[in-house]
């Protein structure tokens, strides 16, 4: 495997010895010598099946799908907008977890009442102790396929949520590789190629350690190369932009293209022209010009890396579209590119305008940069459209970060 570090790369032989850090276990436990996988023999020939393949189910946790529950319009909406993409839906549901009656609820009420639903509809119960929690995508482990069969990849993940997808995955009784390795799932992406994408880590020094742990273990994912891209997060005083998993800013629209962040001109000038008024409901004490300074040096700083993470993939081959954002003003970047997609088909994560973005003050150029957005990605053959992922974001997610995706056939 070649592994890529900014412009280091260093060249990692495949051998016996690392791929069997492994811990490979099938289903129920630890398996014997003639049941386990095949370690070496798979990861040559089982690779990832990319997200953005067709053929693919959305999975959501009961605990995602109940964020938008208490709203007027229910879960109903992003239920059925999920419904209209792919080919099967799957609801992880702890069925020991008693929290969530206003989610069942309407998910019953979609299944009596929609045909679609009914077809396409799948509600997984485990009972796990461990309840995996909203954001799937980090928990949920990856699928690799030779075309036929289908083995998980499941790491550890620090926040909890592994005995819940064991559960899952026995429940469909797929084989497992079990690491004790930590790994974030919206901090990786992969094309078909067996090229892997990576996020260096973000604020916290958990998550650097993690990923410098990762290396060997990619092998076993299929990853012929794996490109560890730098992080976005800054740590500062008072306000800072932070960006943590790669998800946030980049996404691989195909195995030709991806789409990166790039921070509109017209929203910064926006913010230079009134930027007491933008900071002022964001801070605890009236802004000064020092505050000022340190948001447009904070702004510079996250325009360079994403220019620097733009460069690192078009030097892997990419064809790279820059995908407009709003300057975070509230310290965090727009989750446009945190949505879902399946062929050329994209849901993309917005938010309504707030306090913590331009679009409160500005809605002219708010609704200019989500023309913008869509109008780049037309132009380069994807349909894309925007849902609010505001119930999601409020927990420090999107639509990407709530959803996962693996093969329709392990549901049918």
């Amino acid at each position: 495997m070649t592994i890529f570090r900014g412009e280091i790369r260093l060249k990692v032989a495949v051998a016996t010895a690392l791929v069997s850090l492994l811990i490979v276990t099938s289903c129920g436990g630890t398996s014997d010598g003639a049941n386990a996988l095949d370690t070496q023999t798979n990861s040559q020939v089982m690779s990832l099946m990319p997200e953005y393949a067709p053929g693919q189910a959305i999975l959501m946790h009961i605990e995602g799908v109940d964020s938008y529950a208490e709203r007027s319009q229910g879960s109903e909406p992003l239920l059925k907008e999920l419904l209209s993409m792919f080919p099967k839906v799957v609801i992880i549901d702890d069925a020991l977890a008693q929290d969530y009656p206003s989610a069942r609820a309407q998910i019953e009420n979609l299944l009596i009442d929609s045909q679609a639903a009914r077809a396409k509809l799948v509600v997984r119960k485990v009972s796990s102790s461990g309840n995996g929690g909203r954001f799937i995508r980090d928990w949920i482990g990856f699928a690799l396929t030779d075309g036929k069969d289908f083995n998980i990849i499941d790491f550890r993940y620090f926040q909890g949520g592994d005995e819940t997808a064991e559960l899952l995955y026995q429940g469909l009784k797929l084989p497992i590789r079990a690491s004790q390795k930590f790994f974030e799932g919206g901090n990786f992406t992969a094309d078909s190629k067996g090229n892997c994408f990576l996020g260096e880590g973000g604020a916290s020094p958990i998550r650097q350690a993690k990923f410098q742990e990762v290396d060997k273990e990619l092998l076993a994912l299929g990853c012929k190369t794996a490109t560890y891209l730098p992080p976005m997060a800054r740590n500062g005083d008072g306000l800072h932009v932070f960006v943590n998993h790669i998800d946030l800013w980049m996404r691989l629209l195909s195995d030709e293209v991806v789409a990166v962040a790039t921070l509109d001109p017209d929203s910064l000038a926006a913010f230079k022209q009134s930027p007491i008024e933008f900071l002022a409901p964001i801070l605890s004490v009236p802004p000064t010009q020092e505050d000022v300074d340190a948001v447009l040096n904070e702004f510079a700083d996250l325009q360079s890396k994403l220019d620097v993470g733009a460069k690192i993939l078009r030097q892997r081959g990419k064809t790279v579209l820059r995908i407009p954002h709003p300057v975070p003003v509230g310290g965090a970047l727009e989750p446009f590119l945190n949505g879902v997609q399946t062929g050329k088909r994209l849901l993309l994560s917005s938010l309504p305008p707030s306090d913590q973005n331009i679009g409160a003050r500005r809605p002219d150029v708010w609704r200019a940069i989500n023309a913008k957005v869509l109008n780049v990605l037309d132009d380069a053959g994807f349909q894309a459209k925007f849902f609010d992922a505001s119930p999601l974001v409020n927990g420090s997610g999107a639509l990407h970060c709530a959803t996962a995706t693996l093969p329709a056939k392990l549901f049918e």
